[in-house]
Parts: structure tokens; C-alpha cells; sequence
């Protein structure tokens, strides 16, 4: 993960980087994020042997399991840390790409079964002509579940 970072450091000094580069390179660590995260997951809840490992096997029929490498259209990002660009993209009408998170704080674990709906408080510290700080906090019914601070650089298209 840390050479993903790096990686992402280099790219996002460089005045001529263009977005695709900054784009694929985000994209490779956040797939490094969320495989160790997965591997995590997996370490801390082990399968009983003869059963399926979760995410491959379900007969809910409101659940689509996506294999990898195929498309995730209809799929609304899970992870938080994306969510939060995604409402400041939405915000700001533009691009962004996480140029600094620090303060990252899983504070409760979100279960899906039991919580449907999350409030996002994002507060905007400073807006810059390339960067936006933010702190974000991810709650429901008063209990936090995460926070953020973090420094996303805009891409100009």
C-alpha cells in the first residue's frame, strides 16, 4: 500500500501529471486499500470449512455478487472515504483525487442489516485554487461511525 502512495505522491507533484495517470494510480490503491481490507475481514472472521467465503455464494435475491473484473455499474461504493469525494465532487462540479487523509477514524462498524442511512457532515476548512481541506463525519442517530481529514486536489478536465 505504502509504494501505492508514493506512487500517488509522485504523480500528484507533477504539474503536467494528467488525469488519466492520476486517475489510474488512485485506482490502484484504493484495489490495494480494499484487498487488504478484504484480507483483514477474512483473518478476523474465518469461514467454517464447507461453507462459501462471504462475497461468492448468496441466495438473498436482492444481492448481486460481482466477480472480479466485471463491471460494477449499478454498484453504490461502499467504502467511505470514496463516498466522502463523491459528495465534494458533486459539490464542487468537478474532479477530485485524495491528495492527504489523515485522522482516519473507524469509530463503530456500520451494519448494513441495521442501518440504512448515514449523515454526512462535511466541513469545508479551506478551498484553495487546486486544493480543498475537509473534515468529514459519517453518523446515524448521534453515533459517529467515522471521520476524516483530508486534502483533495482538483482535476481540471
Amino acid at each position: 500500500i505504502q509504494e501505492k502512495i508514493d506512487a500517488l505522491k509522485k504523480v500528484l507533484e507533477n504539474q503536467d501529471a494528467q488525469t488519466e495517470e492520476i486517475e489510474k494510480i488512485y485506482e490502484e490503491l484504493n484495489q490495494e486499500i480494499q484487498k487488504y481490507g478484504q484480507e483483514l475481514y477474512q483473518a478476523a472472521n474465518p469461514t467454517p470449512e464447507g461453507e462459501a467465503a462471504p462475497g461468492t455464494e448468496t441466495n438473498d435475491e436482492d444481492v448481486k455478487v460481482y466477480q472480479e473484473g466485471e463491471k460494477k455499474e449499478d454498484v453504490v461504493e461502499a467504502e467511505v472515504v470514496e463516498e466522502v469525494k463523491e459528495v465534494l465532487e458533486e459539490d464542487f462540479a468537478c474532479k477530485l483525487v485524495l491528495k492527504e487523509a489523515k485522522n482516519i477514524k473507524f469509530l463503530n462498524f456500520i451494519n448494513p442489516k441495521e442501518i440504512n442511512e448515514l449523515d454526512f457532515e462535511i466541513i469545508i476548512k479551506s478551498k484553495e485554487s487546486e486544493t480543498i481541506k475537509v473534515q468529514a463525519i459519517i453518523d446515524c442517530k448521534k453515533v459517529n461511525y467515522f471521520k476524516i481529514s483530508a486534502n483533495y486536489k482538483l482535476i481540471k478536465d
